[in-house]
């Protein structure tokens, strides 16, 4: 049991602190302590308040560790798509192989954990879609363009690859033909 009076206990250090938590409590407690050990022997703050420390960071960590755990699965799921061959373009299984291979380290793990994903579909599709338009972006500003009109763009038969799919619109950056883009 938690001692909470404060009046009750002498805290004349951190060894009295840590006895007033069982065991299994001490990490927390040696969090809590970093940043609000010195008001607590100071009086600053009530056991009471500290022990409410104690156990957010308890619950941070339980959280952290479901995110975790939830991350891995939906990693592992994105794995099992490419495996089962539902992500049908080469060029996206690629893109995602490459970063199953890198494993927790790769842009695709930090992109699950980071976002609220509900499935590995989603997750693939998500982060595909994210990784093509950070590339946009980074060709944007290597090159000092603007392309704001050709991510509005959404007929399919615009980014067609057959030759008359290519000559439907002029996707030139140059000024010129902006345009020529901007009056059709």
């Amino acid at each position: 049991m938690i001692n909470t009076n404060p009046t009750n206990i002498s805290l004349n250090d951190t060894a009295d602190v840590y006895a007033q938590f069982e065991p299994s409590k001490h990490k927390h407690v040696e969090v809590a302590l970093f940043y609000e050990g010195k008001d607590l022997l100071e009086g600053k703050i009530t056991l009471s308040e500290f022990t409410k420390s104690v156990e957010a960071n308890e619950d941070a960590e339980r959280e952290m560790r479901d995110l975790a755990e939830n991350t891995d699965a939906i990693f592992a799921g994105v794995s099992e798509l490419l495996n089962r061959g539902d992500i049908k373009s080469d060029r996206f299984q690629s893109e995602l192989r490459e970063q199953i291979g890198q494993g927790r380290e790769s842009l695709l793990h930090k992109f699950i954990m980071c976002q609220s994903l509900k499935s590995p579909l989603d997750a693939a599709v998500s982060f595909l879609a994210w990784n093509h338009t950070r590339a946009l972006f980074d060709l944007e500003e290597a090159h000092g363009v603007q392309l704001d009109r050709f991510r509005n763009l959404r007929e399919p038969d615009y980014f067609g690859t057959s030759e008359s799919q290519l000559t439907l619109l002029s996707f030139s950056t140059s000024p010129s033909n902006a345009e020529t883009v901007a009056n059709q």
